[in-house]
């Protein structure tokens, strides 16, 4: 039992492990969290997920911008990875592709998200 909870600890504390919660950490951060925190908003609105006025923010508003900040992240890490794969130039291609959609969805979703914030 000792030896398992051992373990369990070992990979749990791992550079890796603790290297992607700094990264979920941020993006957490990034989008909002000690507004959350401090303001203790509701989950969601009457008007739906994202609350328009500017001066709020929701919960669900939260898991959103950070989620969107993921999938941004996600594609450059993409865009990052083709250089290792030079030599097959057509997942390369198929690399920088998915890299350069996940950059665009994310940038669509922030940008409608902003404007129903701002109202446009």
């Amino acid at each position: 039992m000792v030896r398992r909870f051992r373990s369990l600890a070992a990979r749990l504390l791992s550079e890796e492990v603790l290297g992607y919660g700094a990264i979920l950490l941020s993006f957490i951060l990034a989008g909002g969290l000690f507004y959350v925190l401090v303001n203790r908003p509701p989950a969601a609105t009457r008007y739906g997920t994202i609350d328009p006025r500017r001066d709020s923010q929701t919960v669900s508003e939260l898991i959103l911008v950070a989620m969107a900040y993921a999938v941004g992240t996600g594609g450059l890490y993409l865009i990052y990875d083709v250089r290792k794969h030079v030599h097959n130039p057509r997942y390369a291609q198929a690399l920088l592709l998915a890299g350069v959609m996940l950059m665009v969805v994310s940038t669509m979703l922030l940008m409608v998200s902003y404007g129903v914030k701002v109202g446009r």
